[in-house]
């Protein structure tokens, strides 16, 4: 029977009454975002046009806190009932008006709830993150909000390799913050599992915005590497049409790729070929830069001349003028391989092309790096280059890192062991195979039963494209899920 809520009071007494609100379907399934919108409503017009401390919503968040703590627990067993009022009351003006008294409120609900309950309508809890998200923002203090959240967060999280949509919004804090170091703690390079709330169509913008904003804070910090696998991560997410956020980490990921390896790789077979065809003629700016690149430094001046606009439009100028330093040192590159000991006037001519005062600046800074092995006599302003590592007496590091990949390989290999046996167990996943093999079996044996052997192969190989467009159909909406 459907819960008819129609004022705080019902919502109140519904709550109470029912023994186990978690096993109460039709209560889960309207809370969000029927109940949260009648009761924002109910509080408005019961609480008048001025806010004040007891406003209805806050009377029925008092008395479900008073009377739901267990004793010896502590533990309260209205907290999805809780969840629903606080929901609501981000909806309304008081939440504007009084967002101090908010945030006490849900700290100290935070204190006592049970976080169970809490991953059951994660989409609700979700939904008051973005709310404290963007008031934080909008008061410039951002900073305020990455304790609160950031505990959320984690207690929201079954085990350390679980995603939740509140990790998003304590990223964007962070960016917003300029506290890039304290969101590292957030950042999950290989998620295993997702909230449900990150699973539904309605909420996957987060799923996109963890990833960029993971890679824009991976930039900041210049660590290239784990950049680039965030904004690449970003842009195979299945979609069937193309996002804004897919399309700003395609031309951060071409940037970064530039400094970092002096090249973009191709795209994996795994993304989208949707959204691959999409991406290229939106981003053309990028792609020019990238095909100038590895020209010259006359055609990379000229692109970036010529997209100059552009590039500060999308605020990406300076990734665009580290792209510059990038040829550069590509170049640099390029002459160890050909000369083994040239001047730092020879080197300023033929790789820096008079674009930078210092040329000894850069290549110190290439070796402090590793990414070349040299020695500079600046006695003479000369720039002795060596064949090997070995010359620099780095075996120690090269075997650290060795040891690090091998450990790191081995980890993987055990986790994605228990992803498959678990995925093996799991009642859905084997329900759905057995559902597979009698289909595929019956329609085998109506083929077969129909017309002979030639008119059973005919038929299998029908049912067979049948099934094949049947999931992709079903591919389609998963995709769909993403598609913002």
């Amino acid at each position: 029977m459907m819960l008819m809520i129609s004022s705080i009071d019902s919502y109140i007494q519904a709550v109470t009454n029912v023994p186990a609100v978690l096993q109460n379907k039709d209560f889960l399934e309207n809370l969000h975002p029927r109940y949260t919108e009648v009761l924002s409503r109910c509080n408005s017009v019961a609480g008048g046009a001025s806010p004040s401390p007891n406003t209805p919503i806050d009377v029925a968040i008092n008395t479900l806190l008073e009377t739901g703590v267990n004793n010896e627990t502590g533990v309260n067993k209205h907290t999805i009932g809780v969840v629903g009022l606080l929901c609501a009351k981000t909806k309304t003006n008081e939440f504007n008006t009084n967002f101090e008294s908010f945030l006490v409120q849900f700290s100290g609900f935070m204190e006592t709830c049970d976080w169970a309950h809490m991953r059951v309508v994660a989409n609700v809890v979700s939904e008051i993150a973005a709310a404290i998200t963007d008031q934080m923002i909008r008061r410039n203090q951002p900073i305020l909000g990455i304790n609160l959240l950031g505990n959320l967060a984690t207690r929201l999280q079954a085990h350390e390799k679980m995603l939740t949509c509140v990790h998003s919004c304590v990223l964007q804090l962070c960016c917003a913050s300029y506290n890039f170091k304290a969101a590292l703690r957030f950042i999950i390079d290989d998620f295993e599992e997702f909230t449900p709330d990150v699973k539904g169509s309605d909420n996957s913008q987060s799923l996109l915005c963890y990833l960029y904003y993971s890679g824009m804070i991976y930039t900041a910090l210049k660590r290239y590497d784990r950049a680039i696998y965030f904004f690449e991560a970003c842009t195979r997410v299945p979609a069937i049409t193309l996002s804004h956020i897919m399309l700003e980490c395609y031309k951060k990921h071409i940037l970064v790729c530039l400094i970092e390896h002096g090249e973009v790789a191709t795209p994996h077979k795994s993304a989208s070929q949707v959204v691959n065809r999409l991406l290229k003629p939106n981003a053309l700016a990028y792609t020019e830069l990238a095909t100038a690149f590895n020209v010259s430094s006359d055609s990379l001046s000229n692109c970036i001349a010529k997209h100059v606009d552009t590039y500060r439009r999308d605020q990406t100028y300076g990734l665009v003028k580290q792209v510059r330093i990038a040829h550069m040192r590509v170049l640099i590159r390029k002459l160890t391989r050909t000369f083994l000991t040239l001047s730092l006037e020879d080197v300023g001519r033929r790789a820096v092309g008079g674009e930078a005062d210092n040329p000894e600046r850069i290549v110190l800074s290439m070796i402090q790096e590793n990414m070349i092995y040299a020695k500079i006599n600046q006695r003479d302003g000369m720039v002795r280059f060596l064949d090997s590592i070995v010359d620099l007496n780095t075996n120690h590091r090269v075997m650290e890192l060795l040891e690090a990949k091998i450990n790191s390989c081995v980890e993987l290999n055990k986790r994605v062991g228990i992803m498959n046996d678990r995925i093996s167990t799991n009642p859905e996943f084997i329900s759905k195979v057995v559902l597979d093999s009698a289909t595929g079996v019956q329609d085998g044996e109506q083929a077969g039963g129909s017309g002979g052997s030639g008119g059973g192969n005919q038929q299998i190989s029908s049912s067979a494209k049948f099934q094949t467009r049947g999931s992709t159909s079903s591919n389609s909406n998963v995709a769909g899920a993403f598609n913002l």
